[in-house]
């Protein structure tokens, strides 16, 4: 193993095992498999780009050579009640029957919106650009950003307005790839539907999905290696 080279791998669930998806079924588990240097597991249920702004914690005490990082959907995806609704913060105060009648009759009659989307997309873009530039200020050497993945059948079910959100959000990938080519490379795995990339849920990966997902950061990765003066 190269001791010098460590790629930190900082992502929301996609990147973690679940009911139905073992360890060895995710990407960063395959990509430790594949790649002979330390790779670093910094994953969080839940994460958003938010998240990840917090010094230390999901960047600089690792020291990485290399950042792959997922994030978004938790960030655009379209929501009942903003994040700060104190709606929402009796609700979660409620016990679980109580809590579990009330969203049933709730979501029966209103509709998810993209404007309580837990982050703005304006948030969004501040957010990836900032961590992007602590990135590049600690001297990591390149970030690969896992784009949105367009997601299952399932998921459009229960949240129409998802895709219309993952590809703005997407756009803003484009955008920080764009205004820092050659230190930022965004992959994009699952451009389009595939619903046998998918658990039931329409969106966490299964073993096919990881699979896709190592498949195209080692092709990125194999890019970059062979490029002069890396």
């Amino acid at each position: 193993m190269n001791s010098e080279k460590k790629i930190l791998c900082v992502a929301d669930s996609l990147s973690m095992p679940r009911e139905g998806v073992a360890y060895e079924d995710t990407w960063v588990y395959m990509l430790k498999k594949k790649l002979p240097y330390e790779v670093i597991q910094r994953s969080q249920r839940g994460l958003t780009s938010a998240h990840i702004l917090k010094h230390g914690e999901f960047l600089e005490y690792y020291s990485p050579h290399t950042v792959i990082l997922q994030v978004g959907i938790v960030d655009c995806a379209p929501r009942y009640m903003p994040a700060n609704s104190n709606w929402l913060k009796i609700i979660n105060k409620l016990p679980k029957p109580a809590k579990s009648v009330f969203w049933k009759y709730f979501k029966k009659y209103r509709q998810r919106k993209a404007s309580y989307a837990d982050v703005t997309p304006e948030q969004f873009r501040k957010n990836i650009e900032e961590y992007c530039a602590r990135c590049l200020k600690i001297g990591v050497k390149e970030i690969l950003i896992i784009k949105i993945a367009h997601p299952g059948k399932a998921m459009f079910g229960r949240n129409p307005g998802v895709l219309e959100q993952i590809v703005v959000y997407n756009r803003i990938f484009d955008e920080v790839e764009s205004r820092n080519a050659g230190r930022v490379y965004c992959v994009n795995p699952i451009p389009t539907q595939n619903d046998s990339l998918f658990t039931e849920d329409g969106y966490h990966l299964n073993n096919a999905g990881s699979k896709k997902v190592t498949s195209d950061l080692l092709d990125v990765i194999t890019r970059i290696n062979a490029a002069p003066n890396v």
